[in-house]
């Protein structure tokens, strides 16, 4: 008998037994024997093997001895002990998609190793039949299809959005969006991913794929697991990402911008569900949307993790030596609470991760632990400055999940005469406030706009980000504000522009103006800039123009350089409103710490 063979998985096994426990065993199968349980699916061939041995998922011709038949759910099966492995082929077929797909006859009902790019989800559904929750990942392989910016940076968004979706085959094809692959199932523990990989996977026909699904009482799985109109599915049985090995000091150079990398580490986090997260906020969502969420079986999780290493840093050198990163899984676990510890600290790890170019985090598309420290070591000021990274990282993902504005007073009162510096973290480092008379609870409100508003043009000049920025001040009582922002030197790069190239913009009166704008220092991967502003509107960071019909005041752009080694951990929110105490300094990277302080008090203060 010759056929692919592999082990049904810890999800799967306990269904597979049950078939076979009304099964004879014949007399030379002495009772008290201990055996092994496969699959082997072929042309020919649907079977349940019995083996004293192990067989390691592969092509295999094996001698086989015929025990019985068994129907499950109208499907059969042919039930096998195992006398002896002929032959057992476990690299796999070595081939391509459009190989697959030109003459998938050739490769059905075998094990292949496909060169491919792979793009998939992995969430929980909590399966009614089984009464447990599933992790299952569900993608596709396709060799026309390149890592979209968009897909593993907006992740957690996405996954929200399935939430609150209904949940069905349409909605995770929309957030796939690939044109042409091959559909990939598989019943695992995953990442979120989008890279170039090896993937081992059986093919299979969508009727034997539903006649193993039904085999372990999967079968509700099948409207979500086989795309429309599929004739195939592959069975994922492993993967491994195409990545450059680093380690967290060399991330932070621009050259690994937009690439997948490995590296090791040590690193704790939380785990934040999206579905409690956003249960816990359905008084504010839509009706609908509240119901969906509370009715939909499934949940995501968002792992945001702060990585560092050595194990215990020098607290100096703790800016390069570690990295906010962002992971998205499916889980068998069901979450008690919305945010609960990852579990990874005393873990040193193995990460495959995508480096996004214009965010300083990366993305986790894989991790294995590969040994064990003591976590006690890291203690002191050390600890608490992870501790607030964790923090930092935490407060950002609840806030992306939820979408859910944060109002907060900075403070009660700002006097004249003392200047009041808010941190904001993103391109807007922070916003600088000068007032002529004393006010009290003012708020910053800090959007990234993807479309400008209908009565404002678009600038015909290269443009780096446009915004939105509101405060809560009269413009008669402005006595001076300043914007500190950043610009990520691979975007002056390929644009062909220099530092000095770069000018604040913005819209006033109906027009772009250009203001006063200077550089005040770089580091490895941005130049930071200042620039003063009558008011709050609308801005662009972008090139400096002397074109009359957009612009009617030009400011030169001023170089006050002060080079700095230190690089900020922090994340470009999409629309962030940030409260937080009035400063002349803080420590960089720490600022999503505050946000997440008013989260929960503007949640309490609701309820």
């Amino acid at each position: 008998m010759s056929g692919v063979v592999f082990a049904p998985s810890k999800y799967a096994k306990k269904f597979v037994e049950d078939a076979l426990s009304d099964v004879n065993l014949p007399d030379f199968l002495e009772k008290g024997r201990v055996f092994k349980i496969y699959i082997l699916l072929s042309q020919n061939d649907r079977a349940i093997l019995l083996s004293e041995q192990s067989i390691p998922t592969s092509n295999a011709r094996l001698k086989v001895v015929g025990i019985g038949f068994k129907s499950v759910g109208g499907y059969d099966w042919g039930i096998y002990y195992v006398k002896e492995v002929l032959e057992c082929d476990t690299k796999g077929i070595p081939t391509t998609v459009d190989e697959i797909l030109s003459n998938p006859d050739n490769y059905q009902f075998k094990l292949l190793n496909v060169s491919t790019h792979y793009r998939a989800i992995s969430l929980m559904f909590y399966s009614e039949n089984q009464k447990r929750a599933l992790p299952l990942t569900i993608g596709y392989v396709s060799d026309h299809e390149r890592t979209l910016m968009e897909f593993l940076e907006n992740a957690d968004k996405l996954a929200s959005k399935l939430e609150k979706s209904g949940f069905d085959r349409d909605a995770i094809d929309n957030v796939l969006n690939v044109k042409r692959g091959i559909g990939v199932f598989r019943i695992k523990p995953n990442y979120w991913i989008d890279a170039d990989c090896y993937v081992k996977a059986i093919l299979l026909g969508v009727n034997d794929f539903k006649a193993y699904m039904t085999l372990i009482n999967a079968r509700e799985l099948n409207r979500i697991a086989i795309p429309k109109n599929a004739k195939m599915i592959l069975l994922e049985v492993d993967r491994s990402i195409k990545a450059i090995p680093t380690t967290i000091y060399k991330l932070k150079t621009s050259d690994l911008r937009g690439k997948q990398v490995v590296f090791e580490c040590v690193g704790d986090g939380f785990n934040v569900s999206v579905k409690k997260t956003l249960e816990n906020v359905a008084y504010s969502l839509d009706p609908e949307v509240a119901m969906a969420v509370k009715s939909c079986p499934i949940d995501v999780i968002v792992q945001a993790e702060v990585f560092w290493y050595p194990l215990v840093p020098k607290l100096v050198e703790l800016s390069k030596r570690s990295i906010l990163a962002v992971g998205v899984l499916g889980s068998d676990k069901v979450q008690k609470n919305a945010v609960e510890p990852s579990g990874d600290l005393g873990k040193v790890l193995k990460v495959y991760a995508y480096v996004p170019k214009n965010r300083d985090v990366v993305i986790i598309e894989d991790k294995k632990v590969v040994g064990y420290v003591n976590p006690s070591k890291v203690a002191g000021e050390l600890k608490d400055r992870l501790d607030e990274l964790k923090e930092e990282i935490k407060d950002e993902i609840v806030q992306r999940i939820t979408s859910k504005p944060k109002i907060v007073k900075i403070l009660p009162v700002i006097e004249p005469g003392k200047p009041t510096t808010v941190k904001i973290g993103g391109i807007i480092d922070s916003i600088k406030l000068e007032v002529k008379s004393r006010v009290e609870n003012v708020a910053v409100n800090v959007k990234k706009l993807e479309e400008l508003p209908k009565n404002v043009p678009n600038l015909n000049v290269k443009v780096y980000a446009y915004l939105e920025i509101n405060v809560s001040l009269s413009a008669n009582n402005v006595e001076e504000a300043t914007i500190s922002f950043k610009v990520d030197k691979s975007w002056l790069r390929e644009n062909g522009l220099k530092a000095e190239d770069v000018v604040l913009m913005k819209f006033l009166n109906g027009r772009w103006i250009q203001l006063e704008t200077s550089v005040v220092g770089e580091d490895d991967h941005y130049v930071y800039y200042e620039a003063k502003t009558p008011s709050f509107s609308i801005y662009a960071i972008a090139t400096k123009t002397t074109s009359v019909s957009t612009t009617q005041t030009v400011a030169k752009t001023k170089t006050t350089r002060i080079t700095t080694t230190q690089t900020e951990s922090t994340t470009i929110t999409e629309s962030t409103t940030i409260t937080e105490k009035a400063t002349t300094q803080k420590t960089p990277g720490f600022e999503f710490l505050i946000a997440l302080i008013c989260l929960t008090a503007l949640t309490l203060r609701k309820r």
